[in-house]
């Protein structure tokens, strides 16, 4: 992988997609199935998850054509900078922004100006709660805070709901998955 690639939908798309849980853990690999089944074609995915990248490529190659750009190396933080300048760069075309939580927060600025001039990302936030050595940060809390829509998830069934919903619509919309 070189840091950006093109995805094209694949004759099994239709398999694939609906074989994306409903119901169970929320892990990586279930939100990116998840993610797959609600993605709109074209959409751009800013892909800094860092610990939860790994099922990426494996499980969304069979979603609808998008581009895919990924943290091949550099200053962790740098996605949500990276979908704002995407989603200036391309309007009308959905972004979704895959976050590790914790680097976020080196980039809050960012997420401000998102919330500010309403872009159109829907940034899925990676919350590492079980994780006792970090601290766990309370993204829909920091959203609240700078006028940024934002919810809190801990199941794979309320995930499925919100992240729906937030990458159906216009605007720019923050989804805290507590892993």
């Amino acid at each position: 992988m070189t840091g950006r690639e093109v995805i094209k939908s694949t004759p099994g798309l239709t398999q694939s997609l609906q074989a994306a849980p409903q119901d169970g853990p929320l892990t990586p690999e279930n939100i990116i199935r998840i993610a797959a089944r609600h993605l709109p074609e074209n959409t751009i995915i800013c892909d800094e998850s860092l610990s939860a990248h790994w099922p990426y490529p494996n499980l969304a190659h069979d979603g609808r054509f998008h581009d895919y750009l990924w943290q091949a190396a550099g200053p962790e933080s740098s996605m949500l900078s990276i979908s704002l300048g995407v989603a200036i760069a391309s309007p009308g075309r959905k972004v979704l922004c895959l976050a590790a939580g914790g680097s976020a927060m080196d980039n809050l600025l960012a997420l401000r100006i998102i919330a500010r001039g309403n872009l159109d990302i829907t940034m899925v936030m990676y919350s590492h709660a079980a994780e006792a050595v970090r601290q766990r940060w309370h993204w829909q809390t920091i959203a609240a805070e700078i006028g940024l829509e934002a919810s809190c998830v801990a199941t794979l069934e309320d995930f499925n709901q919100h992240f729906s919903k937030a990458i159906g619509r216009k605007g720019a919309f923050l989804v805290e998955a507590v892993l």
